[in-house]
């Protein structure tokens, strides 16, 4: 068979992936996929063959909805069940269709285009009749709709909360075997598995999950309310549904629900009031069955959103109510709308103008709060005990400084120290304080300070001491006299002079005429150096006849000791040798002692020194032959030494040296053997050559003594006998040899006084070649050999940058020996953005490295432009706001949107652009179009902004047109023939300042309730390309699916402060 019964319906058994490759199945058949190997651009898809427009193409549905032709849907899967191992897929135009499932292989085809049989044992049974149809129908159902129609007919009629119809539809297609004529039959069938259908309210498990009845939508369902079965049937009303429970949705005319419950319906016969006439109480005035009919809470501003809700309340001069909201346009002359809230009304009262903010205690920026965030004057006295003093805002008062108790303004009033009237002076009101001043004591002087008096009342004298002369040169009492209470000619502490003491140490003193005499010194003193001014300074006992000996005494008391004695005859002192002049000498209490120098020796001599040690007359006595002469230990026989004292003093030694003479040829008999120039032969001796000293010594040459005469043997390489004299050797210098060949190396070769003659460059040399090297050729340098002459600036390995070929390799200025020569040539840049300069790599001047030709340009200002206006690496960052949005409204609830319509980055005044990664507001350029709810909405969010609510956008624009409450059709440009450049109507502004909000392009906003926006979004103001004037007002919402873009839509952005 080629069909399946699925939940109810028969489709056909071609499932997706049963197909070859290059086909597909539709309408239950594999036909030629005309889309096979398509590759649509970004925002296109394959549609029979031809890649058209994607209409979905950036859509984002919701969960549970799929996107069919740019409009979300509910997504058919959700109501679909596909066999074992299949899953439920939907093709381009979003029509369901069965797949083999990811984890199974897809069922192989028995030939092109015809699907395999299923196994028996999947095989539907058989219907009565001999039906060859897999899948017979109900007696009375009418026959089977196609599947995948039926499938969105459920599920359509499960969202309008029909299921008693939608199980109808499911039951028109049942297996044979459950159908009345199967089972009356009674043949033997084998039992069937369950088939997953919609679950309905008939005791049976349709979606075979093991719950029976489980349905969704009891909450909601009139006919199984809260429960399968519960239908909601109230007297003399209209039931509804609502949370599981039956309400009264509307009682029949002339009956009412006066006890408020559900269960006995409209159970009191209604009685008309207020004279029959219907007002809106929520009560059936009129007893026609019907509350509050003619009555539009929508958009009646008596009655918004509810019965007896007024939006005109207390402060407000002017409101609209919209969709069930009270907006307020207007408030009354001193009231304020400061929360925003409508329902509050303009519950502010504010005398203000609006204007800046200050301190009197009033809100004259109607913002709710007074004397707020003020920049307080600089007025208040900061000197003196006014330091740190603030200024306050005290409201009525104005502003205030918070002066200390005790600050007198004007003046002083006080003498303590302290500036109260901070002035930056200190009691200046009281003259003469800090000057010298004389009190109340005996003297003259003005030794005290004038200060502040104990009261602070006045001022007084502070003296700290009397002043009483003083023995100093001074007038110390100030009385005109100095030091007139003392006597200089007779005043022992003052004699002749101030502090000048008679009474010196050790001894008694007086003053007489100006002068200090000692009268006597004390026991054991003596005045040894007569001045009264020291006393009795020497410490000193006279003896009795005070003649000085040699004790160590001082008998004379003289201040001398031991002077002038003599020593007695017996004390005598050797004077020979070292104790020459050796005279006794008094050596105080030790009396008197030769004092013999170091070195000397009572006795016999020890020391061999040559000195007299023991003062006997005698030189080191006691060593003999000492300075006769000696033959030391050596070879010679001759006596070259003396005997002399040995270095330790102990004896004597030879100083002839170990050395022996040898005999040289000089005539005389050099080792005292008796021989005379032994061992020389002066006729072959070439340094004594027939006579002692004459050496055969030649320059570069080798000499031989031949019978007594020299004779050259040979010359030292490099050289050569050229003259045949003996006497100069080998004179000439020549490094090669006679006959040789001459080779270029700066030398004579062959020796015949001329260098590197004749001779040619090796074969194979060669100089010329390209670049610097060109037309060059061998050259001989003499020890250098062969070279090629390059000229300055040849480099055997390239490392110049200088534009030649250095190294003669045919390039120039190659990096392969330089890397620092690397992008010689190429282009390169210096800054960005803006500034961003083009240029090329050269040598520098230095020719070791390159350099940019590429200069950058100077920063500008940034603008939203997509470029980096002041070059620091960033684009269109931090563009002020004050440059391209106005703030509309004040305090709670204000916000800031765009002055002219958004455009694109690079927009311009004929063109608008192609870059789309963030939205811009200027002058001058053409907006953006042809743009989508959700692209205006991301690239509004890509400046930090947003885009515009409904109620913002109206706010901003105005009550009637943007200019007034007449249209002007010169003002805005509703009559063109395209969108033009922002801001070119100028005339085109609302009150709030924001241009182009009627006509030019129709702009996207959000809804500031989201419920309205849950379909379409607003789309405000017209454009150019309508022609009716309603469309182009600020209170006219137009609407359109959010997918929808021309090129007559735009927007613009709002932004929180």
């Amino acid at each position: 068979s080629d069909q399946l019964c699925q939940l109810g319906a028969c489709i056909a058994a071609c499932f997706e992936g049963a197909c070859p490759a290059g086909q597909r199945c539709r309408g239950g058949a594999c036909v030629a996929d005309a889309c096979a190997g398509m590759d649509c651009e970004s925002g296109q898809s394959c549609v029979d063959g031809a890649c058209q427009p994607d209409a979905c193409a950036g859509m984002d549905c919701p969960a549970g909805r799929v996107c069919a032709e740019g409009v979300c849907v509910d997504d058919p899967c959700l109501t679909t069940r596909c066999p074992t191992d299949f899953e439920c897929a939907l093709d381009e135009t979003q029509a369901v269709f069965c797949r083999a499932a990811a984890s199974q292989p897809p069922p192989e085809m028995p030939e092109a285009g015809m699907p395999e049989p299923l196994p028996e044992s999947a095989q539907p049974p058989a219907a009565s009749g001999g039906s060859d149809d897999s899948c017979a129908t109900v007696p009375g159902a009418g026959g089977s709709l196609p599947a995948v129609a039926l499938l969105l007919l459920l599920g359509l009629l499960r969202r309008r909360r029909w299921p008693w119809l939608a199980a109808l539809f499911a039951l028109g297609c049942v297996s044979a075997e459950d159908s009345p004529e199967a089972s009356d039959t009674g043949a033997d069938m084998p039992p069937t598995s369950c088939l997953p259908q919609i679950e309905v309210c008939n005791g049976v498990d349709d979606d075979c999950n093991g719950v029976v009845d489980d349905v969704e939508g009891l909450d909601r369902d009139r006919d199984n309310c809260g429960a399968c079965g519960h239908v909601c049937d109230l007297p003399n009303a209209q039931p509804v549904c609502l949370e599981g429970a039956c309400r009264v949705l509307r009682c029949r005319a002339g009956f009412g629900n006066d006890d408020g419950q559900a269960a006995n319906g409209c159970e009191a016969a209604c009685v008309p009031s207020d004279d029959g006439t219907e007002v809106c109480n929520e009560r059936d005035d009129d007893c026609d069955g019907a509350a509050d009919e003619g009555f539009n809470l929508a958009n009646d501003p008596e009655n918004c959103g509810q019965c007896g809700l007024i939006c005109r309340t207390a402060g407000v001069a002017e409101a609209s109510c919209l969709s069930g909201r009270c907006a307020i346009s207007r408030c009354e002359p001193g009231r304020i709308n400061l929360d925003g809230l409508p329902e509050t009304g303009c519950e502010y009262a504010c005398a203000g103008d609006g204007a800046s903010e200050t301190c009197n205690g009033e809100d004259d920026d109607c913002d709710g709060l007074a004397d707020e965030a003020l920049d307080p004057p600089n007025d208040c006295l900061s000197a003196g005990i006014c330091q740190g003093t603030r200024i306050e805002c005290r409201g009525v008062e104005g502003w205030q400084c918070t002066y200390p108790a005790n600050f007198h303004e004007g003046g002083e009033v006080a003498c303590d120290g302290q500036d109260e009237d901070c002035d930056g002076q200190t009691d200046e009101d009281f003259p003469g304080l800090g000057t010298a001043c004389d009190g109340d004591d005996e003297d003259d002087c003005q030794n005290g300070v004038t200060v502040c008096s104990a009261d602070g009342l006045g001022t007084a004298c502070r003296e700290f001491e009397r002043s009483a002369e003083r023995c100093d040169g001074a007038d110390n009492d100030c009385d005109g006299r100095v030091d007139e209470d003392f006597d200089l000619t007779s005043d022992a502490a003052h004699c002749g002079a101030c502090d000048r003491d008679c009474n010196a140490l050790n001894a008694a003193g007086f003053c007489e005429g100006g002068e200090c005499q000692v009268t006597g010194c004390a026991e054991g003193f003596v005045d040894l150096d007569g001045e009264a001014e020291t006393g009795c300074e020497y410490p000193c006992v006279p003896a009795g006849d005070a003649v000085e000996v040699c004790d160590g005494v001082d008998q004379d008391c003289d201040g001398r000791i031991d002077e002038a004695v003599v020593p007695p005859p017996e004390a005598r002192c050797l004077d020979m040798g070292l104790c020459a002049g050796v005279l006794p000498a008094c050596r105080g209490e030790a009396g008197f002692a030769c004092l013999y120098p170091q070195g000397f020796e009572e006795g016999a001599e020890t020391r061999c020194d040559g000195l007299d040690n023991n003062c006997d007359g005698q030189v080191d006595e006691p060593f003999a032959n000492l300075g006769s002469l000696c033959d030391g230990d050596d070879a010679d026989n001759c006596p070259g030494g003396v005997w002399t004292c040995s270095a330790d003093g102990a004896g004597v030694v030879c100083t002839d040296d170990a050395a022996s003479v040898e005999e040289i040829c000089d005539g005389s008999d050099n080792d005292c053997d008796g021989r005379v120039d032994e061992g020389f032969n002066l006729r072959a001796d070439a340094a004594n050559c027939g006579r002692c000293g004459a050496r055969c010594d030649r320059p570069h040459a080798e000499m031989a003594c031949q019978e007594g005469a020299c004779v050259v043997t040979a010359c030292a390489g490099g050289y050569a006998d050229a003259n045949g004299i003996e006497i100069d050797g080998c004179e000439y210098a020549c490094a090669g040899r006679a006959g040789a060949d001459e080779a270029c190396n700066g030398l004579d070769d062959d020796c015949d006084g001329r260098v590197d003659e004749g001779t040619t460059p090796p074969a194979g040399m060669r100089c010329d070649g390209p670049g610097l090297c060109r037309g060059v050729q061998p050259r001989c340098l003499g020890a250098d050999g062969f070279v090629c002459p390059f000229p300055d600036g040849w480099q055997a390995d390239e490392t110049r940058c200088d534009g030649l070929d250095n190294d003669c390799d045919g390039s120039v200025d190659e990096a392969a020996d330089n890397p620092a020569l690397a992008g010689l040539g190429e282009p390169c840049t210096s800054g960005m953005g803006a500034c961003l300069g083009r240029g090329v790599r050269v040598c520098n001047p230095a020719g070791n490295g390159v350099v940019c030709t590429a200069v950058a340009g100077v920063a500008g200002i940034e603008a939203c432009n997509g470029i980096d206006d002041d070059c620091d690496g960033r684009v269109d960052e931090e563009i002020l706001r004050r440059n391209e949005m106005v703030r509309v409204g004040i305090g709670p609830g204000s916000y800031f949107i765009d002055l002219y319509e958004a455009s694109r980055p690079d927009a311009t005044a004929d063109s608008t652009g192609l870059r789309g990664e963030r939205a811009c507001s200027k002058a001058g350029v053409l907006p953006w179009t042809n743009v989508t709810h959700d692209q205006a909405s991301a690239a509004c969010a890509a400046r930090g902004k947003r885009l515009c609510t409904d109620d913002e956008w109206r706010q901003a624009c105005g009550a009637v047109f943007p200019y007034g409450p007449v249209y002007d059709p010169d003002r805005c440009n509703t009559t063109g023939g395209g969108a033009e450049p922002a801001g070119d109507s100028p005339g085109c502004m609302s009150g709030a300042g924001v241009l182009d909000m009627s006509g030019n392009i129709a702009e996207w906003a959000d809804c500031a309730q989201p419920l309205d926006c849950r379909v379409v979004r607003p789309l405000l103001g017209g454009s150019f390309a309508d022609r009716v004037e309603t469309l182009w007002r600020c209170d006219f919402r137009g609407n359109s699916a959010p997918q929808t873009a021309s090129g007559a839509i735009g927007f613009r952005c709002c932004q929180d402060p």
